[in-house]
């Protein structure tokens, strides 16, 4: 039916807008759906990304404490290791003083035993001469 209806246009002409408007509101309906679930697709996919990068930095900084900890326990080693070389200089000075100590000691006494024995020896001489003297 193409029935004029009084305004210069047929009822065809209006079944034809009618379904052009249906069709283009469907379309935009559509487009809107797509758009949305473009964004809701981009929020979620920016969530992943931000949850992988919060794991990744957790992973760092778990890496980095540990590595921390490893070395305060190697500074904590190394001070116990100088303090325990400090020591054994400290116990080999003290024997090199102790062996100083009786090594002047015993050069003292080696002195007074020479001293003695030329005296001893002085002594003998003189016994000596007077022995002969009486012969």
């Amino acid at each position: 039916g193409g029935g004029d209806t009084g305004d210069g246009h047929t009822t065809g002409d209006r079944d034809g807008e009618r379904d052009r408007a249906d069709r283009e509101r469907a379309e935009r309906e559509r487009a809107e759906a797509e758009r949305r679930r473009a964004e809701r697709a981009e929020r979620e996919q920016a969530l992943a990304d931000a949850e992988r990068a919060a794991d990744d930095a957790r992973d760092q900084h778990e890496r980095a404490e540990a590595a921390r900890v490893d070395a305060e326990a190697a500074f904590e080693a190394t001070k116990a290791q100088v303090a325990d070389l400090a020591a054994e200089l400290e116990a080999a000075r003290e024997r090199e003083r102790a062996n100083a100590s009786t090594a002047r000691a015993a050069s003292a006494a080696a002195r007074e035993a020479a001293r003695e024995a030329a005296s001893a020896a002085a002594r003998a001489d003189r016994a000596r001469g007077r022995l002969a003297e009486l012969a």
